[in-house]
């Protein structure tokens, strides 16, 4: 007997090299199979560019052929149902493409482990969707994993760690638009801590001097704000971000949380001076351009040393050595606070204005005429001039026949009063008068004195001097 289990032993030793290799053949033929299906599907997409429901129909019954093999988890059909969801979205399935996610990161997850880093991306695409779809208990859950997976368990790390923590900090700020309002001063609250982390990160990666330092340092200059303007609002989310503590009924005065801000946004600013004087290169100009946004910062908060501040930073840029006929033609229009992006210098704001311009396809007419683009918080955020860079998209804008023209005009940096959600408010370089003249009639114009009159400018300036300008708000 014991004869008879060693015979058998030994074929079986005789008989592994064979399954293996007819394993590997299998596998190998899978392999084959599966890389003519993706060709095959390429070359078919193609021919149904313009017809998203046949590449649909396409691609699924390619998923079908590449299951019907019983590889129904192997990390190959991931492309093939990220490929499906795209189709879904184009759509509008957003339902449909969001489930074809969630079974590519069970595949990714059984495959590679809870905490594979190629999940990522997966997460952020089906927070995407989820965004677009409202469904914020979906997209508030991946927040909260995802956050948890990049700080604790290094499915990132360096400048991928940096850039995945601003991704998350940009849909905490998505969702102070299109969550549930209860939620709004939590997703302001998150994004700030989530941005300091990056900032903190940032400082221990890069060098001191790096100047990818002043994109972060900027982006939480202007969380600050808009938390700030959310206080300005005196609704639910205000009396969130006023709270002593997370939940307190216990507030603290308007005044002092404004001012908190202030204090902070100066700290930041100070942060960005000392990162461009470590730099290498001249740095006058930039630290010119630096002067001009805090003096900016100042006018948001209706500081008395505004006036000063825009003074020293014309002065510097003087100094400098700067074109002239360059710092005028960046001056010579009145500008919607905060600006989107910090500029390090003259040349690049001024690119960026014969961009938007380009996008806007906007027609100055006489100098003292500006139009001057808002939008409140987008879809997306992507269109929202205030806060975020505006893409190839914006130029939907002027194609949308809900749109508001307001004239407006500036007296430059003096004081303008107007009753504001029930307070007498007096603002410095406020719209003096803002009419509206074109834009539909059936609408609630409230917003004009809730929204608009909050609105800050920097205003025009000729040979340094600040002065009398006029426009159209374009909202």
């Amino acid at each position: 007997m014991y004869l008879d289990s060693l015979k058998n032993l030994g074929r079986k030793i005789e008989l592994a090299p064979a399954l293996i290799g007819l394993s590997l053949k299998l596998s190998m033929a899978f392999f084959f199979f599966l890389q003519t299906c993706l060709l095959s599907a390429g070359e078919s997409l193609q021919i149904h560019g313009d017809d998203p429901v046949g590449k649909r129909e396409l691609l699924l019954s390619q998923l079908s052929d590449l299951e019907s093999l019983g590889h129904k988890n192997d990390l190959a059909i991931i492309e093939s149902l990220v490929a499906l969801s795209d189709s879904s979205v184009s759509l509008q399935l957003f339902g449909e493409a969001s489930q074809f996610l969630s079974r590519a990161l069970q595949i990714q997850r059984q495959s590679s482990g809870l905490f594979s880093p190629k999940q990522v991306r997966i997460i952020f695409k089906k927070m995407e969707i989820d965004s677009r779809a409202g469904d914020w208990d979906s997209v508030n859950a991946s927040l909260e994993n995802l956050y948890w997976l990049v700080m604790n368990k290094n499915v990132s790390r360096g400048d991928e760690l940096i850039d995945n923590l601003m991704r998350l900090t940009e849909f905490h700020l998505i969702g102070v638009m299109d969550d549930s309002e209860e939620l709004r001063a939590y997703h302001f609250q998150q994004a700030s801590k989530i941005s300091y982390q990056s900032l903190e990160i940032g400082k221990r990666l890069w060098e001191p001097q790096d100047r990818r330092l002043l994109i972060l340092y900027y982006s939480l200059i202007k969380q600050l704000y808009m938390q700030s303007a959310a206080v300005e609002q005196g609704d639910d989310t205000a009396y969130a971000l006023r709270a002593i503590v997370p939940g307190s009924t216990w507030v603290r005065p308007r005044r002092i949380v404004r001012s908190g801000f202030y204090r902070a946004g100066l700290k930041l600013y100070g942060g960005m001076a000392e990162v461009i004087h470590q730099g290498d290169e001249d740095s006058l100009e930039t630290l010119a351009m630096l002067n001009l946004y805090i003096a900016d910062w100042h006018l948001l908060f209706d500081k008395s040393v505004t006036e000063d501040s825009y003074t020293k930073a014309i002065d510097m840029f003087q100094t400098s050595s700067t074109d002239q006929a360059a710092l005028d033609a960046l001056l010579d229009r009145p500008r919607l606070l905060p600006v989107p992006n910090f500029f390090e210098s003259l040349c690049d704001a001024l690119e960026e204005d014969l961009r938007l311009d380009r996008i806007r396809s906007v027609q100055l007419s006489p100098v003292t005429n500006h139009k001057i683009f808002f939008q409140n918080w987008s879809d997306q955020m992507l269109l929202n001039q205030l806060f975020v860079e505006p893409d190839s998209n914006f130029s939907k804008e002027q194609d949308k026949t809900d749109h508001y023209q307001f004239r407006f005009s500036l007296n430059s940096l003096d004081t303008v009063a107007h009753w504001v959600k029930g307070r007498y408010r007096s603002n410095i370089s406020v719209a003096n008068e803002l009419q509206i003249f074109a834009g539909p009639k059936d609408k609630n114009l409230e917003f004009i004195d809730d929204q608009l009159r909050l609105l800050h400018f920097r205003p025009r300036f000729e040979g340094g001097t600040a002065t009398l300008s006029e426009g159209i708000l374009v909202y």
